[in-house]
């Protein structure tokens, strides 16, 4: 790439080597040829070219013709992936960021002054990529396009996860988004606008009812019974009940809870397999649950009694608990 400085004139005659390719290359486009000068826009006294030379790879760069002398071309910058004039400004900039930099700005040339500056429009975190042994660093922003319509240029940007090793924070969700730049009041504003979020309504588990509350759908069931229902797992519980094994069922009874916290019985299960276990704390804890989950729930009071007796509690505490017990029983 030759060095020019910006605005310093160029010996390209822009008609001429034009006029050169049509006239021995017809059937090529401008990327199969070896020179050629595509028009990108026009301003009031100028146009603007995109200078492309094949020599080995791609060697490019932007010029600047006077409309009333032709002859007189300038160098605006090297070409860039993504280009556009708006308001008298060549705008330009690269899909990705360049190795190693995670700053990636869009690039704002004046072209009638040769003026340069830089606008902050993507973001400055970026994501890790490894290519053999050697560990490259990229924006999470790639730009797909630049186009200007009317009174606003607008970038598409597919955004990627920002890699957790470089930041803590956590940014928007992989999307495609746009960047809506527009000139108002003598300045440019940027608007970024991302999809909205979807909000995904958690599944309903095939062992709850339409109200909520753990039920067996039964024959209507097109679910495998295993550790993933806590219906089964409470079956598990009772069944290792019944043949003296406490601590399987326990385990049976936890297992259900996890997945139904608010699984009544099964509270009131675990509560009865620790007291069989004499373990009579934690089936005074278990049945305490079980009767603030539900008052009026005659089983865990009469286990909460029964706990109460087995852990020695003044006397007054479980004749407490038994009043209540009678009177549920007279309510009934």
């Amino acid at each position: 790439m030759y060095k020019y400085k910006p605005l310093e004139k160029v010996k390209i005659d822009i008609d001429a080597v034009n006029a050169t390719f049509l006239t021995t290359n017809p059937q090529l486009s401008s990327y199969e040829s070896k020179e050629f000068c595509e028009l990108i826009s026009e301003i009031s006294n100028y146009r603007v070219y995109v200078y492309q030379r094949k020599v080995s790879g791609f060697d490019g760069y932007f010029l600047r013709q006077e409309k009333a002398n032709p002859k007189k071309v300038a160098y605006l910058g090297s070409a860039r992936k993504h280009c556009c004039v708006f308001h008298d400004k060549l705008f330009t900039i690269d899909s990705f960021s360049p190795t190693h930099r995670v700053y990636h700005p869009l690039i704002c040339k004046d072209i009638n002054t040769g003026v340069q500056t830089e606008m902050k429009v993507l973001s400055d975190k970026g994501f890790r990529e490894f290519i053999g042994t050697s560990m490259h660093l990229y924006c999470q922003d790639v730009v797909h396009s630049l186009e200007a319509h009317n009174d606003t240029m607008t970038l598409e940007v597919y955004r990627y996860p920002a890699d957790s090793l470089l930041t803590k924070e956590t940014y928007h969700e992989e999307c495609i988004y746009h960047i809506h730049i527009r000139f108002t009041g003598g300045k440019f504003t940027i608007e970024r606008v991302f999809p909205e979020k979807e909000e995904h309504t958690p599944k309903k588990p095939y062992w709850r009812d339409g109200s909520g509350n753990v039920s067996c759908p039964g024959d209507d069931c097109s679910h495998e019974c295993d550790d993933s229902c806590p219906i089964w797992l409470n079956k598990i519980g009772l069944s290792m009940l019944q043949i003296n094994q406490f601590d399987k069922a326990v385990e049976s009874f936890e297992a259900a809870l996890a997945l139904a916290p608010d699984f009544l019985d099964v509270q009131n299960n675990l509560g009865t397999a620790y007291g069989m276990n004499n373990q009579h704390q934690e089936a005074y804890e278990a049945f305490k649950k079980a009767h603030e989950m539900k008052k009026d729930y005659p089983k865990a009071l009469n286990g909460l009694i029964v706990a109460e007796m087995n852990l020695l509690l003044p006397t007054e505490r479980h004749c407490q608990s038994r009043a209540i017990l009678v009177f549920m029983a007279l309510s009934y």
